[in-house]
């Protein structure tokens, strides 16, 4: 079955968060802290989002993805470049 709930993602960096819906709504961006998390969730619950893809750099997105797991949040996590070096023509 299909989840038709608004998908967000979010860029996550050693200082901000910034979140991105689908469909479209105005990006937020946050501090990478307790607080910045928190918002982030806010803003999820109140967009109904349920599923949320992280483009992780290092270890700054392990306290957001376990803030959304113990949320109930469906998490997907992306290795920076890992998109990129699959789309990139093959000889």
């Amino acid at each position: 079955m299909n989840d038709l709930s608004p998908s967000a993602a979010v860029d996550v960096g050693s200082l901000w968060l910034d979140l991105g819906f689908h469909p479209f709504a105005k990006p937020i961006r946050a501090p990478n802290t307790e607080a910045g998390i928190e918002t982030i969730l806010a803003a999820l619950r109140e967009r109904g989002a349920g599923q949320v893809a992280i483009e992780a750099i290092g270890g700054y997105a392990r306290k957001l993805a376990m803030a959304l797991i113990e949320a109930e949040v469906k998490v997907f996590l992306s290795i920076r470049g890992a998109s990129r070096r699959f789309a990139a023509p093959r000889a």
